[in-house]
């Protein structure tokens, strides 16, 4: 009978539940395998996975990992995306910071507009003034 490891790698347990390697990461990081990060390894401890895979088997059956027929791990890593807090959030606060970044640029064009259009007022006085000036009807005793 072959010894079971220590851990796991994310690959192993990947391969070992019939998962993507993202969707590992995801079960690590939100705690649903134990595991431990090293660097940027993930250890995972094979009860964990042994434990992941026995509530999914009805008592008495043989456990199967492999996914539904024609679910492949790439729609799977969508999926788990799609619904993954974490990355939702970070989805959120990326928008949040964009939409302050575009806010601070429509504040800057926003003044930038007023001061050209102050400027075109004054520009518009002053022609207004030289037209007056140099265009006046003259008296007519001169």
């Amino acid at each position: 009978m072959a010894e079971t490891p220590e851990h796991l790698t994310v690959a192993q347990t990947a391969s070992r539940l019939d998962r993507s390697t993202r969707y590992v990461r995801m079960l690590c990081e939100n705690g649903t395998l134990a595991a431990t990060k090293y660097g940027r390894q993930w250890r995972i401890t094979p009860d964990s996975v042994d434990a992941y895979l026995l509530p999914q088997a009805a008592p008495g059956t043989r456990i199967d990992t492999r996914p539904d027929v024609g679910i492949n791990s790439e729609l799977d890593a969508v999926l788990t995306d799609a619904t993954n807090p974490r990355v939702l959030l970070a989805q959120l606060d990326s928008a949040d910071t964009e939409i302050a970044m575009l806010r601070e640029r429509l504040a800057d064009k926003d003044t930038q507009i007023e001061v050209l259009r102050n400027e075109l007022h004054h520009h518009a006085a002053a022609i207004t003034e030289l037209v007056a000036k140099n265009f006046a009807p003259k008296p007519s005793g001169q």
